[in-house]
């Protein structure tokens, strides 16, 4: 039986869940905002602003009426329970890329297993 690839990455905070996928035009859209590729985002850790823009795009499919105002409020609730800036790149941010085609399953696997070694020593 092959393993079916899940649509969406889900963040969820408190009881609200949030599904997000960047679409090609969310990609195309951020790439004009930004100028390059979104690859260039992961040399380092983006501003705030940035990744949560990445977040308010990748919620437009599977999420309407989310705003960029709902996502920082998301965001404000997230830190209050633990999150941080840090596992909203490594975890959040990089999800939403894992399942948006920026990188292959084999990609994602190791990428999973050394995010999650950065995650413990946190």
């Amino acid at each position: 039986m092959t393993q079916t690839k899940q649509p969406y990455y889900i963040w969820t905070v408190g009881d609200k869940a949030l599904k997000l996928r960047l679409t090609n035009k969310n990609i195309i859209d951020l790439e004009k905002e930004y100028e390059g590729n979104l690859f260039k985002l992961l040399n380092d850790i983006p501003p705030l602003h940035v990744m949560l823009n990445i977040i308010t795009k990748a919620s437009e499919r599977f999420n309407h009426g989310e705003t960029k105002d709902s996502i920082s409020e998301f965001y404000e609730e997230y830190v209050d329970n633990g999150g941080s800036q840090l596992e909203l790149f490594t975890v959040v941010i990089m999800g939403v890329f894992g399942v948006s085609g920026f990188f292959s399953e084999k990609m994602k696997t190791e990428m999973s297993s050394k995010l999650q070694e950065v995650a413990e020593t946190i």
